[in-house]
C-alpha cells in the first residue's frame, strides 16, 4: 500500500486514483527536536519519566515500561527537550547494530503527561496536510527499513544524522488517502495489541494453574 517505484501504489483502496506526491521528510516534518544530554547520576528513583530509546519499537506506540525519572529541576532546565502524551517520537541511535527500530515512529498514548527525552530521541511535529497514522504505518514499511538500514552510520552504536533522516524520501497520496490508509494500519496494530494482552493473560492463568494444581 505503499509506493515503490513509480507514483501509484499496486495495492489501493477503491475510489483513489491520483498520483501520489514526491517530498523529502523535510517537507513533512515542521520541526524536529532533540533530547537532553543525561548521566547515569541524572536518574533518581521518582520524578519526571523519560522516553528511552527502548521505547520506540513497531506498534506505533511507545513503550513506556523502561522509563526512568529525573528531577522536575533538571526537567525544567531542558525545556527544548519536553514531550507530552500524543506527541509523535523516534530514535536516531541504537546500540544494536542491525538498529531493528531506529527511525521508526510511535505515539505516546495515556493520560496527560510530560516527558523528557534524552539524547538520540527526537520529537517529530508535522505539517497540515500530514497524517500521523499514514507516517507511523509508513516507518514500519519494508521500503523505509531499507532505507534506514543504509543510512546509518557507525559500526557499534549507530545513528543517522538529522539532515540525513530530513532527506529521506516519501511518496504521499492526498490528505483524505493519507487518513484511510492510516486508520486501517492503527485499526490492525489495535487489534494485535488487543490479542497480545489476551495472550498475556492466558498464559499468566496457566502459570497460576500448573502452580497450584500439581503436587
Amino acid at each position: 500500500m505503499f509506493v515503490n517505484q513509480g507514483n501509484v501504489p499496486e495495492l489501493r483502496f477503491t475510489d483513489f486514483c491520483e498520483e501520489w506526491e514526491q517530498r523529502k521528510f523535510s517537507g513533512v516534518i515542521e520541526k524536529l527536536s532533540g533530547g537532553a544530554s543525561v548521566k547515569p547520576t541524572d536518574y533518581l528513583e521518582d520524578g519526571i519519566r523519560t522516553i528511552p530509546k527502548g521505547a520506540i519499537n513497531s506498534s506505533g506506540i511507545a513503550d513506556l515500561s523502561g522509563s526512568k525519572y529525573i528531577s522536575e529541576e533538571f526537567f525544567e532546565k531542558n525545556v527544548t527537550s519536553h514531550v507530552q502524551t500524543n506527541n509523535l517520537v523516534t530514535s536516531l541511535r541504537d546500540l544494536v547494530p542491525s538498529a531493528p527500530n531506529m527511525g521508526r515512529i510511535v505515539r505516546i498514548e495515556g493520560d496527560d503527561e510530560q516527558f523528557l527525552m534524552p539524547q538520540g530521541v527526537y520529537k517529530l511535529e508535522l505539517f497540515e496536510d500530514m497524517d500521523e497514522d499514514f507516517l507511523i504505518s509508513f516507518s514500519n514499511s519494508d521500503k523505509y527499513r531499507k532505507i534506514i538500514s543504509a543510512e546509518k552510520n557507525g559500526s557499534t552504536q549507530v545513528h543517522i544524522r538529522n539532515g540525513e533522516f530530513l532527506n529521506i524520501g516519501i511518496t504521499l497520496p492526498a490528505e483524505h488517502e493519507q487518513k484511510k490508509i492510516g486508520n486501517f494500519f492503527k485499526q490492525l496494530d489495535d487489534t494485535i495489541t488487543l490479542h497480545q494482552k489476551k495472550l498475556t493473560n492466558l498464559k499468566e492463568l496457566k502459570k497460576a494453574f500448573l502452580q497450584f494444581m500439581f503436587i
